[in-house]
């Protein structure tokens, strides 16, 4: 059996972040994110089957994952403006 990948390198605009596994606090902290940079409206968004709402979902995933995961890395502010 093929043991569980822990951690992954990424490279963004010539640096180099390791992601690892998140932690369950993490996890919560960004679960908390999603919902607040969507205003509450995740889980509506997830399960509306409009691709716009998906690939606005796919885009809090990754801010919301960057943000915890990565804190070196500063996203831009008007990323995550309302």
């Amino acid at each position: 059996m093929k043991d569980l990948q822990r951690n992954v390198t990424v490279t963004i605009k010539g640096n180099s972040y390791t992601l690892n596994f998140p932690t369950v606090a993490q996890v919560i902290s960004i679960e908390s994110m999603k919902s607040s940079l969507t205003d509450n409206r995740y889980a509506a968004m997830a399960t509306s089957g409009l691709i716009s709402q998906l690939n606005a979902c796919d885009f809090t995933d990754m801010v919301a994952y960057l943000t915890i995961l990565v804190p070196d890395l500063v996203l831009p502010s008007e990323w995550c403006k309302g």
